[in-house]
């Protein structure tokens, strides 16, 4: 289990008693919905990580692929005749490695 279900599940118990407590009943009042809770704001917690784990995944992604893509228009865009200064850069970024 990951930090965020547990977080959730704390979540979900503080806002059935916090419920409990604002209508002025005991906890006992319909026991059974405090794992129900627990469960259903740890699941909904997880969740949301998940999915905010996967959108700085894809953010980073993005990131690399500009970064790629901004070394990659120098090189082409490097004059004739200064082709050896930048032939390590082309090396590490222009040539496939898998063809080599």
């Amino acid at each position: 289990m990951s930090s965020s279900f547990v977080w959730g599940c704390f979540l979900g118990l503080f806002i059935r008693v916090g419920a409990a407590k604002a209508a002025r009943r005991s906890l006992t009042w319909k026991a059974w919905t405090i794992p129900g809770n627990m469960l259903m704001f740890g699941t909904a917690s997880s969740f949301i990580d998940w999915l905010r784990r996967i959108h700085l995944e894809d953010a980073c992604r993005s990131e690399e692929r500009a970064e790629l893509r901004l070394i990659r228009n120098f090189l082409d865009s490097v004059p004739a005749g200064e082709e050896e200064q930048y032939k390590d850069l082309y090396l590490e970024h222009a040539v496939n490695p898998q063809r080599i």
